[in-house]
């Protein structure tokens, strides 16, 4: 908003604060259970870290943290919600200007895509396709004598 990140430095002190702060009750109240949770997250299948092939480590975390921490885990798209901020700073004059886009313009000379009629200039592709058409020794070759 205002380009200047040292007028917030304090206040991103606090959130830094608040989440080593979190992450410390978490560790002497349900460590066992968290550990599991992000573990099972980590080793899912693929790297997803998807909740789906946890939910039996997560429903363990979310009943230790609402006993012990009095956290209840919040409704879906909570976090998605659109809030208005309260902040003791002045409103900026245009809320709305993005000021990256003042100093540093967009680049907008991007060349067309060639045409089917360029297509015949272009170098046969070493590897793939040349804009979409089939080698023919791709389904022609003969596989077996």
């Amino acid at each position: 908003e205002e380009q200047d990140p040292r007028k917030c430095i304090n206040e991103g002190k606090d959130v830094s604060l608040c989440s080593i702060d979190f992450f410390r009750k978490v560790r002497d109240t349900c460590n066992d259970t968290f550990t599991t949770f992000w573990t099972c997250l980590d080793n899912a299948r693929e790297g997803e870290m998807s909740f789906n092939y946890c939910k039996e480590e997560r429903k363990a975390f979310e009943l230790c943290a609402k006993n012990k921490m009095n956290l209840e885990r919040p409704e879906p798209g909570y976090f998605s919600m659109v809030r208005i901020h309260e902040s003791k700073r002045p409103i900026p004059s245009d809320p709305f200007r993005i000021g990256s886009l003042e100093r540093h313009p967009p680049k907008l000379d991007v060349p067309d895509p060639p045409s089917l009629s360029q297509a015949n200039e272009y170098p046969e592709a070493k590897i793939g396709m040349k804009f979409g058409h089939r080698k023919p020794w791709m389904f022609e070759a003969k596989l077996w004598d």
